[in-house]
């Protein structure tokens, strides 16, 4: 009776949660197959094929146009297709594709309709610790929460969040090699290498041949690295740089962005001034402007109306605006950047991308 119970009560917190009274019918129980993993039950037990296993084309087999952006679908993925918000902004449709490989990962897609060229795309390997614990050390965080906010500007984009932790060493090797950083003052690749890792151990053929099965031949490439974009235009892809520059949140973080300049050639600046100032205006000119006009207007209204206390009004219209702007000012920063980085210098082209593949330096996030 003991055992009974056991193996109920393991099944019921193996199985997955119920969508309706029926799926009790088909319900996996781990208890039944120790030895079958919990993925292998649900697809002996269930009729839908796995998410992303085939993406489809509503063109059929034939190969995809380069030149028509509007012949793409997911309709194998449209179980996956809900409403996506973040950080008060306005929602975006959201599906999920799995990415299949040894360094596998998921493929977001932001935004209704066919997936087009020329779309944003940002490939970002998984960092606990920028990326969910917000660290100051790396710029992790920074760049996937600048890149979101650009595709959520433009309203259509893809992320591919690949599970590449530590450049490829792991949780714990990349925590070995802060310690080491932070003992002898070395930089993460110094320490890597103190370490015998290899510096940057990852790859992106998984992430170029998902973005192939998505009908994909350009892609606009939020990133800061020529390895990066010389991987995937090997693979077949036509891809334009598109700079995605953070300000450091600390002095280490300083430090890695030099790192990353000087020894892995990422196009970044040698100061971030310019970058500090530019936010800073864009930030206090929006919020200051919608929260003057918003007490012009109320000022007009109490006058027509015939309020008493004029005052009151006009300090809690020019409030609640101001923090309406606030809320929306990273997008505005976005849009800014996007318009401006098509006249930068630091984009990579053709002849700064080059080099790299015939040096074959290890890429970096």
């Amino acid at each position: 009776m003991t055992d009974t119970i056991a193996d109920v009560a393991s099944c019921a917190l193996d199985a997955p949660p119920l969508e309706s009274e029926s799926d009790s019918l088909h319900m996996p129980c781990a208890a039944s197959d120790p030895e079958a993993g919990y993925e292998d039950l649900l697809l002996r037990n269930t009729t839908l094929p796995p998410v992303g296993a085939d993406l489809e084309l509503a063109s059929g087999d034939a190969e995809r146009d380069p030149g028509n952006c509007d012949t793409g679908t997911l309709a194998s993925v449209s179980d996956t297709k809900h409403w996506f918000a973040r950080a008060g902004r306005r929602r975006i449709e959201l599906r999920v594709v799995d990415v299949d490989g040894d360094r596998a990962g998921h493929a977001l897609i932001f935004g209704d309709g066919n997936i087009e060229d020329d779309c944003l795309v940002r490939i970002h390997s998984r960092c606990l610790f920028g990326d969910a614990l917000e660290a100051d050390d790396c710029d992790c965080g920074p760049e996937l929460a600048l890149s979101m906010d650009m595709i959520h500007a433009q309203g259509k984009g893809i992320l591919l969040y690949l599970e590449q932790e530590g450049r490829g060493a792991g949780l714990a090797g990349k925590a070995r090699g802060y310690q080491i950083s932070q003992i002898e003052g070395l930089d993460t690749f110094a320490s890597f290498e103190r370490l015998g890792y290899d510096p940057d151990s990852r790859h992106y053929m998984d992430a170029a041949h998902t973005l192939k099965r998505l009908g994909l031949n350009r892609i606009r490439l939020l990133t800061n690295n020529p390895a990066k974009i010389a991987h995937l235009r090997d693979a077949g892809l036509v891809v334009e740089h598109v700079p995605l520059l953070t300000v450091p949140r600390s002095r280490r973080a300083r430090g890695y962005l030099k790192a990353k300049r000087v020894y892995r050639s990422h196009a970044l600046p040698r100061t971030w001034r310019i970058f500090q100032i530019t936010d800073g205006l864009l930030a206090v000119g929006f919020v200051s402007a919608v929260s003057l006009a918003g007490t012009m207007v109320a000022d007009i209204a109490v006058d027509v109306i015939g309020i008493a206390h004029h005052g009151f009004f006009s300090a809690v219209a020019a409030l609640f605006l101001g923090r309406w702007a606030w809320a929306r000012t990273r997008l505005l920063q976005a849009r800014f950047r996007l318009f401006c980085f098509r006249f930068s210098t630091l984009r990579l082209d053709e002849a700064a991308v080059a080099p790299t593949i015939g040096s074959g330096a290890s890429s970096s996030r």
